[in-house]
């Protein structure tokens, strides 16, 4: 393979990494980054990329101070290229392993410039005319740009049908960076969702999800939700993590998605990732499951798949990325269906929410919020529950110290615990008064 020039161009004819059976250390690699020349650099730029589909690479990465040396990258400005694949492995940093703020990560990916659209027509020309390794190359490159933005440009040249070509019947490798492309592709961006999956993205996504590598699968369930070990048996455990996320991103705010995945039989081998999968393979799944349970008719076929107990369960134990959108899932499933919020209760899940809403992160506190509110509409049962866990203290707190998004949820949750129910309204009323006791006592004592 021969390797991108300096001159900031996004095709890959002369942008491929270095052999794969070269396989060089995390910590190597970011030392080419660091010392070496601009062809040197893209090089070990493109293979770090590839590694950072394997948690216990990026493990590696950050031991070696990966974030310093790629946000040194991104914030040079010497190549286009080095910088979108810097952004694509911080990505990964931010969105996966939290070693990134957000907001440091927006800023870094807001400061890198657009490629011109010329040079994006080359790259979808790559995609539909190069060897089998200058495509997969080029499929990496198209999910880096694709983490700094031009979604709408990136459809616009063509990049679209050569990718679905290789999630159709790409190589191994392939599959894995199609995949990932399309997840990144449709990352709030509806009109993306819409045409992917109108060019038939769900039925091989899902296909990802049933019988992919692990890698594939969790793209594949991430897209589907949106709607690296050079290893082949590793690249099977991706494909599945990458394809529920896709299909997570095809099914956020999108009813015709949501149906078209429920008809195409996706919901059963998410069910099954979310029982049995990796650990990311079970954050993609309740992420995709919480976005297809919007539709109440889905929401009732997730649980009589029996995804009820995995998600309380992932909640309780799980990384705090698995809790929040266990939460999620949980909180979606509840929102129009009776039924379910009498199986989600008895499951166990309000002793969870209500300690995630007590001691969880801001997402989780956020969701639990929202899934506790879901969980009383129309039901005393589990207003009662839900009040007796202890829920009414830390919900009044929400909604005087909480975001705007926070405050919300919680101020909806105490409606619905109050309604139609005297001993929660006064639990409430009560509630009230005393925070507002302790805060007039505060700010007197700070005078005294």
């Amino acid at each position: 393979m021969t390797c991108l020039d300096s001159e900031a161009r996004v095709t890959p004819e002369s942008a491929s990494a270095p052999p794969l059976h070269c396989n060089p250390s995390a910590a190597a690699l970011l030392h080419t980054i660091a010392t070496a020349a601009a062809s040197e650099q893209q090089n070990a730029l493109l293979l770090l990329v590839r590694k950072c589909v394997d948690s216990q690479e990026r493990v590696q990465m950050y031991e070696a101070n990966a974030i310093h040396v790629l946000s040194e990258v991104v914030g040079s400005g010497d190549s286009y290229s080095a910088q979108v694949y810097a952004v694509e492995c911080l990505n990964w940093a931010t969105n996966d392993d939290s070693k990134l703020s957000e907001s440091r990560f927006a800023v870094l990916r807001d400061s890198v410039r657009d490629a011109p659209p010329q040079e994006l027509v080359s790259l979808a020309d790559v995609l539909q005319h190069g060897s089998e390794e200058e495509k997969e190359d080029a499929a990496v490159l198209c999910a880096s740009i694709a983490s700094c933005g031009q979604r709408d440009a990136l459809r616009d040249v063509g990049v679209l049908p050569p990718l679905m070509e290789m999630l159709r019947n790409g190589t191994v490798f392939q599959k894995v960076w199609a995949t990932e492309a399309l997840g990144r592709l449709t990352c709030r961006n509806d009109e993306n969702r819409v045409t992917i999956a109108r060019k038939g993205a769900i039925p091989p996504l899902i296909a990802l999800v049933h019988n992919g590598t692990d890698q594939q699968k969790r793209s594949a369930a991430y897209a589907l939700g949106n709607l690296c070990s050079e290893n082949a048996d590793n690249q099977v455990i991706r494909g599945k993590q990458f394809a529920a996320y896709t299909l997570g991103n095809l099914s956020y705010d999108n009813e015709e998605n949501r149906t078209a995945i429920a008809r195409e039989e996706g919901i059963v081998p998410l069910v099954v990732l979310l029982k049995e999968g990796t650990c990311r393979q079970k954050q993609e799944a309740a992420y995709s499951l919480g976005n297809l349970a919007v539709n109440s008719n889905i929401a009732t076929a997730i649980a009589l798949e029996g995804a009820v107990l995995p998600l309380v369960e992932l909640g309780r134990v799980g990384t705090d990325e698995q809790k929040q959108w266990a939460a999620h899932a949980l909180n979606c499933m509840a929102t129009n269906n009776e039924a379910n919020r009498v199986e989600i209760a008895r499951g166990g899940a309000i002793p969870l929410l209500v300690a995630l809403l007590r001691v969880g992160t801001a997402g989780q506190s956020h969701l639990a919020a929202a899934a506790l509110g879901s969980l009383a509409i129309g039901n005393d049962p589990n207003r009662v529950a839900i009040a007796q866990e202890g829920a009414i203290p830390p919900l009044v707190a929400l909604v005087r110290t909480g975001t705007d998004e926070q405050k919300e949820e919680a101020a909806c949750a105490l409606g619905y615990l109050a309604d139609h129910n005297e001993a929660n309204s006064a639990a409430i009323a009560h509630q009230r008064a005393t925070r507002r006791s302790s805060i007039r006592h505060a700010r007197f004592q700070m005078w005294v």
